[in-house]
């Protein structure tokens, strides 16, 4: 477990220093504006930005960590040769939080966004504070970049872990289902908060809030929404099909019951025949009674908490609008 420990390490090392130097660059420019201009209009934005982008860098350290134990009780659910075991768990790491395509995303991300602003002259600022300010950002937004594709990252292995795992209907809640689920619901609010202070600091800054600024906030937690319902969504139709398979053969059983008690020939095995018919109506009442979609509590509560941060960026908008 302490060599598999470190699988991910190096793109969590990579998120680490780009927080570092978006500190450095947000304290850079805040200095200079303050002896250029004397006030700090847009300190909200930078202190906002500061706090979402170091959550966000926390919650994927939590999150790795808890890949590594709960990613390799998955596998050992699944399989049963230990080095299949440790080759799936490591590659599953590597994919989300260590490939160098994660660390391409990033920089792209970042540096597609400072290119944006500055072409469209979204924000007029010149010398060390535009400079310091396009370093903010891109630093930032790289740990946003790099972690959209550790998101989809996860949207595109959802199918195959969701195929990967054997359905138990009597037992919904195994290593498996607690990691798949644990990592989903857990990466769905994070990023949810995420993107709700994130958005919200845009708001504060000196670049133009306009109506394309909330339909990308409203495009950011449609893809929070969909890494949540897409895995709920794959997983519940697959439950629905074992018991739908289930069902069939009890119902074909109760049916071959059901005629041979009725034949006009009687036996001496009726009584033991109501019986069993009794046993599989009541197997068969249980069998309807199972939920196809686990974790009903957690799920709401992810849900709730996507809702409120969502509706935190809008609502600040409003608020400075009236005022």
């Amino acid at each position: 477990m302490q060599q598999r420990s470190r699988i991910g390490s190096v793109g969590f090392l990579f998120d680490l220093a780009a927080l570092f130097a978006s500190y450095a660059a947000a304290l850079s420019y805040l200095v200079i504006q303050w002896k250029t201009n004397g006030i700090i209009p847009d300190q909200l934005f930078v202190e906002l930005l500061l706090v979402a982008t170091t959550f966000l860098v926390i919650a994927l350290l939590y999150t790795r960590q808890r890949a590594v134990e709960g990613g390799y009780a998955y596998w050992a659910y699944i399989l049963s040769d230990p080095d299949h075991i440790r080759n799936a768990h490591n590659r599953l790491l590597r994919r989300f939080f260590s490939s160098a395509s994660r660390i391409l995303c990033g920089i792209a991300y970042g540096g597609l966004l400072v290119f944006f602003v500055n072409s469209l002259g979204l924000i007029d600022l010149n010398g060390e504070l535009q400079y310091t300010f396009f370093a903010f950002l891109f630093f930032a937004n790289y740990i946003t970049g790099a972690t959209i594709y550790s998101l989809i990252s996860l949207l595109t292995a959802t199918p195959a872990l969701v195929r990967n795992m054997r359905i138990d209907i009597w037992q919904v809640r195994n290593p498996a289902t607690d990691f798949f689920f644990g990592i989903i619901l857990r990466v769905g609010v994070f990023a949810s908060i995420y993107v709700g202070l994130s958005m919200t600091s845009i708001i504060f800054s000196q670049i133009p809030v306009d109506d394309l600024v909330f339909l990308y906030i409203v495009f950011s937690f449609s893809i929070v929404t969909a890494s949540i319902l897409v895995p709920y969504t794959l997983y519940s139709r697959r439950v629905r099909d074992t018991k739908h398979e289930i069902l069939a053969r009890v119902s074909s059983e109760l049916t071959s019951i059901t005629n041979t008690i009725l034949s006009p020939v009687q036996t001496d095995q009726e009584p033991s025949k109501l019986t069993r018919l009794q046993e599989l109506a009541q197997l068969r009442s249980l069998i309807d009674q199972i939920s196809p979609i686990p974790f009903q509590t957690r799920a709401i509560s992810a849900g709730i908490t996507i809702l409120a941060a969502s509706a935190q960026p809008l609502i600040a908008g409003l608020i400075l609008r009236v005022i």
